[in-house]
């Protein structure tokens, strides 16, 4: 997964406006998203998510959502695996413009917080657990309500994978088998 991004961004794919910093939540680097250069429509289309999923999903506080820049890889997953990572944003909060963050999983979106209900510069630890078996789009977005010249960024670290562990009435029954 190249989670810790101490090999910067191999095995992602990006937008401009995402690097590394050296101002790492964790180790020596971290993934981060510091500007916003794609439509809505340009974002549904780079995730690979039916056209209209961020328009529709997000919520910018009355304000219209209008771009973003992200990251993304392709992983294999089972059911029941917990995906985790840590992130850390500074988001525009005015009265005119609340700017936003989200991820995406499974051909949905995710947002985890705008600029009026994230508290910047705070560290959160997210898990996210897959639904189904296969190989998906996993990715992370930060985006503008309102403007396209503000700030606002993302820092991501510790993305990691954790297999599901079978219940132990599973493994007896495998067993039995």
């Amino acid at each position: 997964i190249n989670g810790d991004f101490e090999s910067g961004l191999t095995s992602w794919v990006t937008t401009a406006g995402v690097g590394t910093t050296s101002t790492a939540i964790s180790g020596s680097q971290s993934a981060y998203i510091n500007s916003s250069t794609q439509s809505l429509s340009a974002l549904d289309s780079f995730f690979g998510l039916t056209s209209g999923t961020f328009l529709s999903t997000l919520d910018c506080s009355d304000e219209p959502c209008i771009q973003g820049s992200g990251l993304y890889q392709s992983i294999s997953h089972q059911a029941g695996d917990v995906l985790s990572f840590d992130w850390l944003t500074t988001l525009e909060n005015s009265s005119y413009y609340v700017d936003w963050v989200g991820f995406v999983a499974e051909d949905m979106l995710i947002q985890l917080g705008n600029g009026t209900n994230t508290a910047n510069n705070t560290l959160f630890n997210t898990e996210y657990t897959f639904l189904t078996t296969g190989t998906s789009l996993f990715g992370f977005v930060v985006g503008d309500g309102g403007d396209s010249c503000c700030g606002s960024s993302m820092t991501i670290d510790n993305v990691a994978l954790a297999t599901a562990v079978p219940e132990p009435g599973s493994v007896a029954l495998f067993g039995l088998g």
